[in-house]
């Protein structure tokens, strides 16, 4: 099993919490401050570890940089997210638009499948992508 691991500057929570409303995933968020109470102060509500499920099912973990550490959204990756049926992928598609880049409409795409693709508004990459039924 791959789970993606994303890593932010600062707005872990933000984002992750975006992401559980498209996904409408369970989430579990555990701050650096929770962990040692004698975390920095400009530490304390960074995340050291959040967790989206789906069904019960772990789908995207991620985590805030520690405060001070050069940090760059590295986008040398994509999360594919793989709809159960054309409507899913249409309704996941729309809250995932919002503030993104997208670098490929979702439109049906020549190898049988609803497909699109964006950068999010926190510069993450997608691509979202319903296989239609062999006929």
């Amino acid at each position: 099993m791959i789970i993606p691991y994303l890593n932010f500057a600062g707005n872990c929570r933000e984002a992750v919490n975006f992401y559980k409303d498209c996904l409408k995933a369970d989430l579990h968020v555990i701050a650096y401050g929770d962990m040692d109470p004698n975390t920095p102060t400009a530490n304390k509500d960074r995340v050291m570890h959040a967790s989206l499920s789906v069904g019960g099912k772990p789908v995207l973990m991620a985590s805030d940089a520690w405060e001070g550490t050069p940090f760059s959204m590295g986008n040398a990756f994509s999360v594919s997210v793989h709809p159960a049926s054309a409507e899913e992928a249409k309704g996941v598609w729309a809250a995932f638009s919002e503030g993104a880049n997208i670098t490929q409409p979702l439109a049906d795409a020549p190898w049988g499948a609803l497909y699109g693709a964006l950068t999010d508004k926190f510069g993450v990459q997608w691509m979202f992508n319903y296989e239609y039924p062999k006929k």
